[in-house]
């Protein structure tokens, strides 16, 4: 594997904590959906945590290279993508059509899809059984939100 282990967990933990900053964002732009919005960025911060508890892993040699994105160039697009819309965002409100789009994007996008391969449980391994324990249910976000995207724009 080209990049570290380390650098890869590290910037999939930056994803994670910048998607559920997005979403907070989200919740204080559309009011409507607050608490839609705060759900999805808590289960964004808990995903952030498992990673995190995923160091200890590391330090032990015990964590499977499948259980972050390989690639850590997508992993900085995203990061940089986020923080990008959350800036814009923030200095002129985007259309409720636009931001629930992006955020289906995002739910869809190489990172997030591994995140979601790995905690349905398309993978075998102790540790990652262990991840799948801790994260629950929060999973599908993509789909969550598009359904609100259909439901709040008529599509």
């Amino acid at each position: 594997m080209k990049d570290t282990l380390s650098e890869l967990l590290e910037e999939s933990i930056r994803v994670e904590l910048n998607a559920g900053k997005l979403y907070r964002l989200y919740s204080e732009i559309f009011p409507e959906d607050k608490d839609f919005w705060m759900r999805i960025s808590m289960e964004e911060m808990n995903h952030a945590s498992l990673l995190k508890s995923a160091r200890q892993f590391l330090k032990l040699g015990k964590l499977p290279e499948k259980s972050v994105h390989p690639d850590i160039e997508t992993l900085k697009g995203m990061n940089a993508l986020i923080t990008s819309r959350m800036d814009e965002f923030r200095s002129k409100k985007p259309g409720m059509l636009e931001a629930y789009a992006f955020a289906q994007e995002l739910e869809s996008s190489a990172a997030e899809e591994h995140f979601q391969a790995i905690m349905s449980g398309q993978e075998e391994d102790r540790v990652l059984e262990i991840f799948r324990k801790l994260a629950g249910a929060d999973l599908d976000h993509a789909g969550r939100i598009g359904a609100l995207r259909d439901m709040r724009t008529g599509a």
